[in-house]
């Protein structure tokens, strides 16, 4: 029985305050988004055109609608936040055309979900369904339980405005089509400055100074053509590390042209040229001792980050469940009332214990790879050194030779992904079936919890 099942572990375990009416919703974890980067937008689109133009078929983890959609078309961002924080490009119609999760709960709720293709009004109702078949979004729970957050990011203030409240009675709508009572807010999730920031990571190839004279549209072109890139990656640190290694490529295909002058070059260049040449050849070793070094930290599913990361997403799962048992419980029968109480709070604390040594994890890690960083970023500045002082005629020859760097710049951002996805088959598919496994799993929990206490 379930009363007996919590007058023990109140009796064994805990004392019960009397916080009837609190309720705890300690699921708010933020994350330090990722952001990207192009230094041509016209090139970039054509370059994923025939990846961002989606017609019937499935990419990522988002089943793309039949309807067809292009990113070329984006025009605005819109951002919706529980704690899943999921983000939206869409055209001038209000049709999705591309969608990401921002963290790992985000890139967990709109797996497998038609959404592109979609209106955005549609959209925002369909993730609601899906948050409070998972728990993020507490069914009977007290509105300030469910603080749902929506954002427009868009060139005209008018059309934001106007886009933003259809948006919340939208939201409004499916929250009380399945039981929710909540909170919705309007804010303003990226300023000028953010998107620009946005950009420039998306594309590592963007100068603050190009990206400067871009309008929230163009801007919002490069954050869709992000999410298309980045739709078979199914983790937030698989993520950030694909985001190093093709920004690394990137970075090495730059020297590569150089290296082959260098290599090429006849007796009185070779010689001028050979220092030079030794410290391009070194960052191949640099670069890749890097990405070992990320790898292992934090994306190899044996390091202990990502054991913590487990044990993290574990104790969340058990607090959304007792969130739901509480709200669906019998407000009026004390003993099983406090006795979910005593649930929630010590999920909460092992969950606050859980996160504390995952930031640990984390901040260790870091420290280590920023360290290691700055190794790499004093042999570019050698390199960037011994650039300078190379005679003049030895500097035109390279100019001559090397040419133009734009075409190889564009093909290696062409090929970041399926050289990454070749490198890292197994670790995509896992982080994939991990993701599909912990929505199932959260679906069958907060549906056990409501039979468990209905039945009682």
């Amino acid at each position: 029985m379930i009363e007996n099942k919590y007058k023990q572990y109140i009796e064994e375990n805990l004392p019960v305050p009397d916080i009837k009416s609190r309720v705890k919703s300690r699921i708010q974890f933020k994350k330090k988004e990722g952001l990207f980067s192009m230094k041509k937008l016209g090139v970039a689109l054509t370059s994923l055109a025939s990846v961002a133009t989606v017609t019937g078929i499935v990419v990522g983890l988002c089943v793309y609608n039949t309807q067809k959609v292009d990113v070329k078309n984006a025009c605005a961002v819109v951002n919706m936040d529980v704690n899943p924080s999921i983000e939206f490009a869409i055209d001038a119609n209000n049709k999705v055309v591309s969608v990401k999760g921002l963290n790992d709960e985000g890139t967990m709720i709109i797996y497998g979900e038609a959404l592109v293709g979609k209106d955005i009004n549609d959209a925002i109702k369909a993730v609601i369904k899906v948050e409070t078949e998972t728990g993020y979004l507490v069914v009977n729970g007290e509105a300030s339980q469910n603080n749902i957050q929506l954002s427009v990011t868009a060139d005209e203030s008018g059309y934001v405005k106007e886009l933003g409240n259809k948006l919340k009675e939208a939201a409004k709508a499916a929250c009380q089509q399945y039981g929710v009572e909540s909170t919705i807010q309007a804010v303003e999730k990226y300023s000028k400055e953010q998107m620009i920031a946005k950009a420039m990571y998306c594309d590592s190839t963007l100068t603050r100074e190009e990206a400067e004279k871009m309008s929230y549209e163009q801007l919002a072109k490069i954050i869709a053509l992000y999410h298309i890139e980045t739709a078979e990656i199914y983790g937030e640190k698989l993520e950030e590390y694909y985001v190093q290694a093709r920004d690394n490529d990137i970075e090495l295909a730059k020297f590569k042209p150089v290296s082959d002058a260098i290599n090429h070059a006849d007796s009185i260049y070779a010689i001028v040229l050979k220092a030079y040449g030794d410290i391009i050849n070194s960052l191949q070793t640099y670069y890749d001792s890097l990405e070992n070094l990320t790898y292992t930290t934090f994306v190899d599913p044996n390091s202990d980050y990502q054991k913590a990361l487990t044990n993290v997403k574990l104790a969340k799962d058990d607090v959304l469940k007792y969130r739901t048992e509480l709200a669906n419980c019998d407000h009026n029968n004390e003993l099983i009332y406090n006795g979910i109480v005593s649930y929630l709070n010590a999920a909460d604390a092992v969950l606050d214990t859980k996160q504390a040594l995952l930031e640990t994890y984390e901040a260790t890690g870091t420290a280590a790879i920023e360290t290691y960083r700055a190794t790499l970023q004093t042999v570019i500045t050698t390199l960037r050194n011994v650039e300078k002082a190379l005679p003049t005629n030895a500097k035109e020859y390279l100019n001559e030779k090397v040419g133009d760097l734009d075409n190889v710049i564009n093909d290696a951002k062409k090929h970041a992904f399926s050289e990454f996805e070749k490198a890292h088959k197994d670790d995509i598919e896992r982080a994939k079936l991990e993701i599909k496994n912990h929505k199932d799993k959260l679906k069958q929990d907060i549906k056990n919890g409501k039979d468990e206490v209905s039945s009682k």
